[in-house]
């Protein structure tokens, strides 16, 4: 699918622009704004569904805005997906209503316009009425009105950023027993989607299926084969190990194997073009099970079109990306604008990468070096 993502004055980021495909990496020092670039869609995909209100809800109106821009200088966010750019501009007058300026393009052409803290906008030479907090976007895809709107939407509304996995709850109380056939962003309701997706149609089993195979290959020795209880209004998982008989019931499972069976379920549960966000993907794993389940991620992004973005501090999820030093993205420290996203390709010499181990590279801080 691909996506471009351009931000202005927008928390850490005084500018910056993202365009990642495939499976990427995003490496840099903590606080520099890995999880901001992340969070930037997740707002832009509340924003669609429930207005800039409870987009800032989540972040805070306080930190929207870069600390060095000007008092008259709006908060800008643009993502360009499916061959339509959504433009969202954000000033203290819109902040105060609650309206953000909007803008639409196909191509080079602007279908939609919604001037500053507007209760209308304008799309095909017609005026269209707003709701209270609703964007003028999801109101155009309601009415339907060009049929670019509605594959652009479905891929805003199905970003997910995983991040702070439930791994305790999963352990101690299972997920609580749903018909759900896509994964939280914290991987709460894992076991239950699991379970829909193995008694499901063929589309839902191959799913369970991926994260099945994915595990025998990250865990050998750990897994063979998983069954589900139900317990009450929760269900909970057993896991056989090679060899042996007996199960293993998930509160005695290895934290690994956990947060192994959520980074494939979440792979699994994005849609065909789909993109996703897994925070500190690394926490808990061996490099054994690292290495592996970056190898099942490429496989299925390659198979489905989809964009996984790795925020991550380890050494060896980067030499993974050995053969692929595009794919890495670093963050670092650039006085007075804030975080800096460059292309590992553009911040160092590709001939010169092709020698090296970019884990190495980055353990030595040639790259994503943190501020002294």
């Amino acid at each position: 699918m691909g996506l471009t993502l351009r931000l202005k004055n927008y928390r850490t980021f005084r500018q910056t622009a993202f365009a990642p495909t495939g499976v990427c990496a995003l490496v840099g020092p903590n606080g520099v704004g890995k999880t901001t670039l992340l969070g930037a869609l997740d707002f832009a995909r509340l924003t669609f569904e429930r207005g800039l209100g409870a987009a800032l809800d989540v972040i805070g109106a306080r930190l929207l805005k870069h600390d060095a821009a000007e008092p008259h200088e709006p908060v800008e966010l643009s993502l360009a997906v499916n061959g339509l750019r959504w433009e969202l501009s954000v000033g203290a007058s819109e902040l105060k209503a609650m309206s953000p300026a909007e803008r639409a393009f196909v191509g080079d052409r602007c279908v939609l316009v919604r001037a500053p803290g507007a209760s209308t906008f304008e799309l095909g030479g017609r005026t269209y009425e707003l709701r209270p907090h609703e964007t003028a976007l999801r109101r155009a895809v309601e009415a339907a009105a060009l049929p670019e709107l509605e594959p652009f939407a479905r891929a805003l509304t199905g970003f997910v950023f995983h991040n702070n996995p439930h791994v305790y709850s999963l352990r101690t109380s299972g997920s609580l027993a749903s018909s759900d056939t896509t994964l939280h962003p914290t991987g709460r309701n894992a076991l239950a989607a699991l379970r829909n997706w193995r008694a499901g149609l063929r589309e839902h089993r191959e799913r369970y299926e991926f994260v099945h195979d994915g595990l025998r290959e990250a865990f050998p020795e750990l897994y063979q084969d998983m069954d589900f209880e139900a317990a009450g209004q929760a269900v909970t998982a057993r896991f056989y190990r090679p060899g042996v008989q007996d199960p293993v019931p998930a509160f005695y499972a290895p934290n690994g194997l956990l947060l192994g069976l959520i980074h494939l379920a979440a792979v699994a549960s994005a849609p065909p073009g789909g993109v996703l966000g897994i925070d500190e993907f690394e926490n808990g794993l061996h490099p054994f099970a690292i290495r592996r389940l970056i190898d099942r991620l490429r496989l299925r992004a390659d198979e489905l079109g989809l964009t996984v973005l790795l925020t991550t501090h380890s050494p060896v999820v980067l030499d993974a990306f050995d053969a692929r030093p595009e794919a890495v993205y670093v963050l670092e420290h650039a006085e007075p604008c804030g975080g800096v996203l460059v292309p590992l390709v553009d911040h160092s010499d590709p001939d010169w990468l092709a020698h090296f181990s970019l884990g190495r590279l980055y353990a030595d801080e040639r790259f994503g070096r943190q501020k002294r």
